[in-house]
């Protein structure tokens, strides 16, 4: 018998994940980051990442506020505010999805705000769901620039 092609497109081993295709742009700046999250990552797990890849410090509090009304904020922050949950019990894949992403702030000092909005979900095998940069887009900024570079 012959399998319909779109079919054989969604025969997945139930063991494997969904990959998440985000893209991070950071407000007020000319800069963007691509990259693949696998939907059982936590919310600080992409913090973390994504610290990395803008090459800052990892010294002050961040909170994700998700489209669906979650708020997931970093572990150490104390809070009486509703529907907050911690970043490390918060996992991406219940939260995000293409018609829903979330807004991403770090060092509510210097206040960096990221959109993360999800272009496309694909399902791919266990072995292949790891955090992935795809593409940076424009100059990422210091985190401290030099106040006589200004």
């Amino acid at each position: 018998m012959k399998k319909d092609k779109k079919f054989e497109e969604y025969d997945f081993d139930p063991r494997d994940l969904r990959l998440l295709y985000l893209r991070v742009k950071l407000h007020g700046y000319d800069v963007a980051v691509n990259l693949a999250a696998p939907e059982d990552a936590s919310f600080e797990d992409l913090h973390l990442v994504v610290n990395s890849i803008f090459e800052r410090d990892n010294a002050h509090l961040f909170r994700f506020e998700c489209a669906d009304g979650c708020i997931a904020v970093c572990p150490n922050e104390e809070t009486d505010e509703e529907n907050i949950t911690m970043a490390d019990r918060c996992y991406l894949g219940h939260h995000l999805t293409q018609e829903k992403g979330a807004d991403y702030v770090y060092d509510y000092g210097d206040n960096w705000e990221h959109e993360i909005t999800v272009e496309k979900i694909a399902k791919v095998a266990t072995d292949d769901c790891h955090f992935q940069l795809l593409q940076v887009t424009g100059e990422i900024p210091e985190q401290y620039p030099d106040p006589d570079d200004q």
